[in-house]
């Protein structure tokens, strides 16, 4: 019976490695986020027809992350951002700890180390309700309750 090199092991758990990331990022490519769903730094959502996508970004060389709507089909660089959510609350420290969620309670929040800097306004009610946020072609995200 032949063995397996380590260098082949190696090459194989490399590949599993960037597939896992890269399908990872694909599913949150779509335009809706639902109830306990988040976004993370590197994932972000994009309207149906390809005009706005909503994620992190940094403006310029600032140190600061922020999560926004910006026009998709802009370049990077010169990145025209419509919406922030967090203008005034931006992520200084590890934006790896961070998430923007949509709460089980129908509110979208951004979290970092369980804590709330950013979210829509507070739930009046703790029951658990099915909802979902979707990014428009027109730019808007639509908080809505589903089911």
């Amino acid at each position: 019976m032949k063995s397996i090199s380590s260098t082949q092991l190696f090459l194989v758990l490399l590949m599993f490695i960037f597939y896992s990331t890269f399908l990872t990022h694909l599913c949150y490519a779509g335009d809706t986020i639902s109830s306990g769903q988040s976004l993370t730094l590197n994932q972000t959502l994009i309207s149906k027809a390809g005009k706005f996508e909503l994620g992190y970004f940094r403006p310029g060389t600032s140190l600061n992350y922020y999560i926004g709507i910006w026009y998709k089909q802009v370049s990077f660089q010169n990145k025209t951002v419509v919406w922030v959510a967090n203008r005034d609350d931006p992520l200084t420290d590890d934006p790896n700890s961070s998430e923007l969620k949509l709460l089980q309670h129908g509110m979208l929040a951004v979290l970092q180390d369980d804590g709330i800097v950013w979210s829509t306004s507070e739930s009046t009610s703790n029951a658990i309700v099915s909802s979902e946020a979707v990014l428009g072609d027109d730019g808007n995200l639509v908080l809505r309750t589903t089911g």
